[in-house]
């Protein structure tokens, strides 16, 4: 809008007819707009294909964990304070124990 109402106070100054000056301000704005729009929903997309591998990964993947003297193979989610897990060279672990509620 700030584009439009410049364009048109200050008039153009490249010999453009006045009455059609506001047309480039408009064309501007429209393309920031057009950017944003295409930006934002490819970050949407992209976001939510990540909560779903997140998910995936939580679901499926499992620890070795030394549970009641048994080692166990325990879900990620499942993990609690208190069980010893078995991590092997190369293994990503988290404490997931603290987020859960």
């Amino acid at each position: 809008m700030l584009v439009i109402g410049n364009t048109e106070y200050y008039g153009s100054t490249d010999g453009v007819d006045s009455k059609a000056g506001w047309i480039e301000g408009a064309a501007i704005l429209f393309a920031v707009v057009v950017v944003v729009m295409v930006t934002s929903f490819n970050d949407w997309q992209k976001e939510r294909q990540f909560r779903g591998l997140q998910s995936k990964i939580e679901l499926e993947h499992r620890f070795s964990t030394l549970r009641d003297s048994q080692i166990t193979q325990v879900p990620v989610a499942e993990l609690v304070v208190g069980d010893i897990c078995l991590v092997k060279y190369g293994r990503f672990s988290r404490d997931h124990a603290t987020r859960r509620s």
